[in-house]
Formats: structure tokens, C-alpha cells, sequence
């Protein structure tokens, strides 16, 4: 293995002990397949290979990335996703390959999102009542031998891989599509029919990954003038062009980001009646200035200024896939200021509650493209708060609401939930998702494998869900049958389908715009 002298020791050891972990689960797995006969844990175990060997790929390019001090994505929250791991194991030496056939973009397209949810029915046993098969049923022989076989070739591949500092253009492609195969929207794009026929016509992975970034740029652009046009158009009132009178400023707490003035510059340019403000030593804080014009009323300021507010703060939620709130729970582990042992008055006794009332966001750097993003939901959000998606959102912030209250002295986990999919299934409604026949839970479940959720995290999310229809009143859940985990999956899952609607909005009132001449 050849490793050029620009990347330091501490990264080659990572690197190494990566490709070293992923040798020892290969042999693991031959032998648990001979020895044992045991298909599925032999599958698992060479599904772990190809991760470490993914890993080991990911490892380099955020250090090249971190180098540079211009990275768009961060590396430590992709040693988290499997889905991501398995796809670089997969994807990494087609990256500069000379030539890539359409047979291999065939066996390649959707491969690591396969294997992933095969791994999870080959480990877990299914919770549905009507399923007969066991995990070790789930596998043949030859299926975890041929995988045993790409993760022994891979890894092979990956030892005499070389790395060499890129230059700046093939740097800047690389890490765009870095993170725009992080994007669970955009990955289905960039790895869908029309991207996938593209890649086989230029015949190169460089070719390919440059038309794609033209293309994404491209679309970014004509968005971002679009949101503009429509940010400096649409006022709280729905007037424009009046003179400005009232300023009004909140603040806003965040447990899921960190808030850095340079992403905040971006959104300033817009030129929005909205500006955003970082408070300094305090990252978890932001800022918002809203700007109304004179034609509202003292009387009417209050509800003028608490409804663009809260606009805002649904487009945010949403657009960031965080959580962004006037306030965040305090007392979500400890109720009591001291404990001390009467009968050892030096040592001070530490209570917890065991787990923490706190959902666990990766807690990232608030970015320009999820302040795009808002941008994008802010402009599409409705107007009429009577309509199904009006109600959508009112009941998608009412959960917001619940899940920033909830504490120790009192929990809001069903509440929250339920308000959540609620807003999911008005707004499935209103955008006329489904046949309308079929069972909503059913839909629910479907909409949750679109998001790449596992089989088992469905199951138990599709129980909810007809617990939620039913019409016996009143329903009760218990202790852990939701808590905070099932309500972040539920609510990131809602951030995800407004996103993917609202961006089907804005592409539609483009196309109509284009068309109809002004008036």
C-alpha cells in the first residue's frame, strides 16, 4: 500500500486499522459460514467488512477535507450512517476509473441500500405477527458467500489503493459530492435512471460527477433567485413595497445546532424583510429581525408579528431537519439543586435520570444550504391556515411546542408524536399522496421506507400509527412504547416529505411562471 507523505501517520493508522478490522470480520465470516452454517451472521459480519473498508475511504477524505479548512460536510456524523460506509465501499474505485460499463452501473445502482435492509432481516426477528420466517432463513449460502467474495475482493482493491493530494477544481467536486450524496434526496437523483444514463454515456466517473455538479448548481441557483424574488415580495401582511415602521426581534435556542455568523451572511444577502444574527459565546442562540411595514396597525402588531414568527420557525424546523425553539427543557435529568450523604458530608451525590429526556441531534453547524433550504419553506409555507396543510403545519408546530415543554415533572412524548403525524397525514392529504383507499398507517409505514427506514423501525412505527386510528378512546401507550426516539424519527421524518413537497412547489410555480407572460 502506497499512501503519499501529505497525509500524517495518525490517518494511516485509521486507515489501517480499519482494513485490518474489515480482514478479521472476512475471516470471521468464512468461518462462521463453514463451521457454523449460520448464512445470516456470516452475511452481517461481511456487511461489517464492507463498512470498515468505507470507512477507510471516508477517514482520508476528511482529512484532505479538514486540510483545506473549506470542507462543505462533516465526516464524523457519515461514521454513523451505514448506508453512506457501504456505499464508498462500493462506489470508491469507480471514483477515476478510466472507463465504467453500463453493466457495472447496473450491479452497482441501489446495491448498498439492498444490502443494508437485507442485513437488518437477516439479524432481527420480525415483529410481525404474520411473518414466518427466521432471520437464518433469510440468507442462502450462496448470498453470504458472494458477499463474503465482494468484501474480500474490496478489500484487496482498497490495500493498494493510493491517494494523492487532489487539486483545488477536483477537490471542490469531490466534497460537493460528499455531501450531496449525504442528502437522502439527492442521492435518489443523483443515483436515479436519468443520472444513471448519463454516467454510462460519458463513460467516466469524473465526467459524470462534474455534469452532475453543473446540473445541482444550476438548479440551486435558479431556486435561490427564485426564493428571493419571493422573500422580498411576500411581507407578513402580504403587502409590498410600503415604508418600513415596526422591528421586532426574537431569539431562538437550538439543541440540534450550532449557530456561525458565516452561514448567517448568506441569508442577510437575500435581501428579506427576516435578518438573522449569531449572539456571541453563545452557539447554540440565534437571532431573528423581522421588519414589518407601516400599514400594520399598533393594534394589529401583536398577531402580525407572532404569525411571521412563527412562519419563520416552522420553516426553520423544517429546513433543517433541527430544532430550533424560544427556549429548550431545562430539567430534563435532574429535579434538585444538592444532594449531599449526611454520613459522608464531603462527597456530593450526582442523580440522573437514566436515560436523559433529550432527543440525541448530531448537533451540527448551521449550514448555507439548510438556510436555503428554510428560505425555500418559508416562501412555499401557506397562507390560510384553514386549508389541509395550513392545518398541517399548525398541528406540525403545536408539536414543536409539546417537545420543548416536556421535562422530568411532565413528559409529552405521545402528545408530541401524535401532533406529528397528524401534520403528516394532513399534508399526505392535502397533496394527494396515496389512493386515497388505502389504510393511512399503511401509507405511513410506506412513507417511512421511502426514508430509508428499517423494517423493524417500521413495524413498530406502523403499530403506533393504527393504535392512532383507532376509535377506541382513550388510548394509552406505554412507558416505552413512545419516547423521545420514536418522536424525532417521526418529525424528521415529516421535515423530510414538506421538504420534498415544497421543492416540488417551487419547481411547479417556476415551470408556470416561465410560461405565463407578466402581467
Amino acid at each position: 500500500m502506497k499512501i503519499e507523505k501529505e497525509i500524517p501517520e495518525n490517518v494511516i493508522y485509521l486507515r489501517d486499522a480499519c482494513l485490518s478490522n474489515a480482514s478479521d470480520l472476512v475471516r470471521a465470516a468464512k468461518r462462521i459460514l463453514i463451521d457454523e452454517k449460520l448464512p445470516n451472521i456470516s452475511y452481517n459480519l461481511a456487511v461489517l467488512a464492507l463498512e470498515e473498508i468505507g470507512k477507510s475511504t471516508l477517514i482520508v477524505m476528511g482529512h484532505m477535507a479538514d486540510r483545506r479548512g473549506d470542507a462543505m460536510w462533516n465526516a464524523d456524523t457519515s461514521y454513523d450512517d451505514h448506508i453512506k460506509k457501504l456505499f464508498w465501499a462500493m462506489w470508491g474505485p469507480q471514483i477515476g476509473r478510466e472507463k465504467i460499463t453500463p453493466e457495472q452501473i447496473q450491479s452497482l445502482q441501489g446495491l448498498s441500500r439492498r444490502i443494508h435492509n437485507t442485513r437488518l432481516l437477516a439479524l432481527y426477528v420480525d415483529s410481525d405477527a404474520n411473518s414466518q420466517r427466521l432471520p437464518r432463513e433469510v440468507v442462502s449460502n450462496d448470498e453470504a458467500q458472494n458477499l463474503i467474495n465482494m468484501a474480500s475482493a474490496r478489500l484487496e482493491m482498497e490495500k493498494l489503493q493510493e491517494f494523492t493530494e487532489l487539486k483545488d477544481n477536483d477537490f471542490e467536486t469531490l466534497n460537493w459530492f460528499l455531501v450531496a450524496t449525504s442528502d437522502q434526496e439527492k442521492r435518489n437523483l443523483i443515483f436515479g435512471g436519468k443520472s444513471m444514463e448519463k454516467l454510462a454515456e460519458l463513460g467516466t466517473t469524473k465526467k459524470w460527477v462534474d455534469w452532475l455538479k453543473k446540473e445541482f448548481d444550476k438548479a440551486e441557483e435558479e431556486a435561490k433567485q427564485a426564493v428571493s424574488r419571493e422573500l422580498q415580495r411576500r411581507s407578513s401582511t402580504g403587502v409590498a413595497g410600503l415604508q418600513e415602521k415596526w422591528k421586532i426581534r426574537i431569539r431562538l435556542f437550538s439543541n440540534s445546532h450550532s449557530i456561525r455568523a458565516k452561514s448567517l451572511n448568506k441569508w442577510n444577502e437575500l435581501g428579506s424583510w427576516i435578518r438573522l444574527y449569531p449572539v456571541t459565546g453563545k452557539k447554540d442562540q440565534l437571532i431573528a429581525e423581522f421588519t414589518l411595514p407601516q400599514n400594520v396597525p399598533l393594534a394589529g402588531l401583536w398577531w402580525a408579528a407572532w404569525g411571521a414568527a412563527r412562519r419563520f420557525v416552522v420553516a426553520l424546523n423544517i429546513g433543517t431537519f433541527g430544532c430550533f425553539w424560544w427556549y429548550v427543557p431545562e430539567h430534563i435529568s435532574r429535579f434538585y439543586e444538592k444532594v449531599t450523604d449526611l454520613e459522608n458530608k464531603d462527597m456530593e451525590v450526582r442523580l440522573e435520570r437514566n436515560p436523559v429526556l433529550k432527543l440525541d441531534w448530531k448537533h451540527a453547524a448551521l449550514s448555507e444550504a439548510e438556510l436555503q433550504n428554510t428560505a425555500l419553506c418559508f416562501a412555499m409555507l401557506p397562507g390560510d391556515n384553514d386549508s389541509k396543510l395550513g392545518q398541517s403545519m399548525g398541528a406540525y408546530i403545536t408539536g414543536l411546542a409539546f417537545l420543548n415543554k416536556s421535562d422530568i415533572h411532565l413528559q409529552f412524548e405521545p402528545n408530541c408524536y401524535e401532533l406529528f403525524y397528524k401534520s403528516v397525514k394532513l399534508g399526505m392529504t392535502h397533496f394527494a399522496d396515496g389512493d386515497g383507499k388505502e389504510h393511512f398507517p399503511d401509507s405511513f409505514a410506506k412513507l417511512l421506507q421511502s426514508f430509508n427506514i428499517g423494517p423493524e423501525e417500521i413495524e413498530k412505527h406502523r403499530a403506533i400509527a393504527n393504535k392512532m386510528e383507532s376509535s377506541s378512546q382513550p388510548r394509552t401507550f406505554g412507558k416505552a412504547e413512545i419516547t423521545l426516539s420514536e418522536v424525532g424519527v417521526v418529525k424528521i421524518m415529516c421535515d423530510a416529505y414538506f421538504t420534498r413537497k415544497f421543492r416540488e412547489m417551487a419547481k411547479a410555480r417556476k415551470e408556470k411562471s416561465d410560461v405565463e407572460p407578466p402581467t
